[in-house]
């Protein structure tokens, strides 16, 4: 059994909402019956019948549970709802169950809830926690969204009633970030920072602070002119190294952006340190990522309408044809540069969907040729990288890139990872220079980006798409 942990009331305190959370006795059970079993409760729940007697015997075992831990929600001492959390020793614990008294319903009940149960679970050493509902429980996809979570995966699963729904996971990680903000906007760091130098850049309006490079990265607008800009030096929370390390990348990242500059590439104006880091200035782009993965999930980007990843799937093929056409010009623009890419993938491509421009963003390990792989599993999309990306000391040169080509090809033109001819929605003659592009012995794949381009454009008027 959980007993109520010492920071309870620091908990309660901290929230502050007029509610307060305390460990659920026995004597709540009768209560906690009449709450799942309202109608509206019920009915969202898809509970099934059951008696007074039986729910007891399950509740008493849930309290003496000690993978478990049930709270009631009071508002002046008046029980509102039930909070019950699962697997809270685990590395991901589980909000298992949340029901709100019907006469409460719309008064910020479960957004307490679910706030004090990230800070219950992080308190227990946890820094991450899921939540599960089903498709067709909207009020509580909208509350879990608001509060921050993602779906990660949608499935069957059987509810109280017997009846099989699809229901999602939704989870929410990095509970043990600091909340900052700049000029109104809010944003995660794993420890306080001094952000004073972006005072002269502009005024704050959006921030991207779940990148893995270590960088945050800011949307400043000055005197009208909008521009995008990385700093490394702060503790990100998706950046396991320590800050120097990502102020070195950036230093060495802003070389490659004033050797390639290109009409496709974003437009690096200006680079600098500051007092405990450095700054990279950028032009600003219009335009969604195709792989925002700091506002959707794995599973969100595949399958919701709004997102990017679906949005530009269902463009027209030509569309889509011309954006892979950007990206090999610039690439071959790399090559005569005597650069090769490193970590290129659909986080690199922004989309203006009103307009139908792009551009290239994100290639900061793009390095001069020679280059070796001398990490063994080396920066990237599992999806865009070749084999010898895994292999320490390997070559990464031209060939790598005529690789990185044709996964593109299959990322933007169907199957990306399973390259099967089924999922591909292009021409057959295109179809078979990407698969010969993606080959994984180097001496099977095209020689040069210039001799993949030519396959390429050759199949493009044997496909009849040009």
């Amino acid at each position: 059994m959980v007993s109520p942990c010492s920071d309870r009331s620091r908990i309660n305190s901290e929230l502050c909402q007029g509610y307060e959370a305390v460990p659920m006795q026995p004597e709540h059970i009768p209560l906690v019956f009449q709450m799942r079993s309202s109608p509206k409760n019920k009915a969202a729940l898809h509970g099934g019948n059951m008696n007074l007697a039986t729910w007891e015997v399950i509740c008493q075992q849930s309290l003496q549970n000690p993978t478990e831990a049930n709270f009631i929600i009071a508002k002046a001492l008046v029980p509102v709802a039930w909070l019950k959390i699962e697997d809270v020793h685990s590395e991901m614990p589980w909000i298992s169950m949340l029901v709100v008294h019907e006469a409460f319903h719309h008064q910020g009940v479960g957004s307490y809830a679910v706030r004090f149960a990230e800070a219950f679970v992080l308190s227990n050493g946890a820094t991450k926690v899921g939540i599960r509902t089903t498709t067709d429980n909207i009020i509580a996809h909208e509350c879990y969204r608001k509060l921050g979570y993602v779906i990660i995966e949608e499935g069957e699963c059987t509810n109280g009633d017997g009846k099989t729904r699809r229901g999602y996971s939704f989870s929410k990680d990095h509970l043990d970030s600091l909340s900052t903000n700049v000029d109104g906007v809010s944003f995660r760091v794993k420890a306080a920072h001094d952000f004073s130098f972006l005072q002269k850049l502009g005024t704050v309006f959006c921030v991207f602070d779940a990148q893995d490079s270590g960088n945050l990265c800011f949307g400043l607008e000055q005197n009208g002119a909008r521009f995008f800009v990385k700093y490394a030096g702060a503790q990100t929370i998706a950046f396991p190294g320590h800050p120097e390390n990502a102020i070195a990348r950036l230093r060495h990242a802003v070389q490659a952006y004033e050797d390639l500059r290109h009409p496709s590439l974003v437009s690096l104006r200006n680079h600098y340190p500051t007092e405990h880091g450095y700054v990279a200035v950028f032009d600003w782009v219009e335009g969604d990522s195709l792989r925002a993965h700091w506002v959707y999930s794995a599973w969100e980007m595949l399958h919701l309408p709004q997102s990017p990843n679906v949005r530009f799937g269902n463009l027209p093929l030509s569309k889509r044809l011309a954006v892979l056409e950007n990206i090999i010009a610039f690439h071959q623009h790399v090559q005569s540069k005597g650069y090769v890419a490193v970590d290129f993938y659909d986080g690199s491509m922004i989309y203006d969907f009103a307009t139908d421009t792009f551009h290239i963003c994100d290639i900061d390990e793009y390095s001069l040729a020679p280059l070796f792989n001398s990490m063994g599993r080396m920066w990237g999309s599992t999806r865009f990288m070749s084999p010898e990306e895994y292999q320490l000391g390997a070559a990464i040169d031209e060939q790598t890139m005529v690789f990185v080509m044709g996964a593109s090809a299959f990322v933007l033109l169907g199957g990306a990872s399973n390259r099967s001819k089924t999922l591909w929605q292009a021409g057959d003659a295109l179809y078979d220079v990407a698969l010969k592009a993606v080959s994984p012995q180097k001496c099977e794949r095209y020689p040069s980006l210039a001799e993949f381009a030519k396959a390429w454009n050759a199949a493009a008027v044997a496909d009849s798409l040009v």
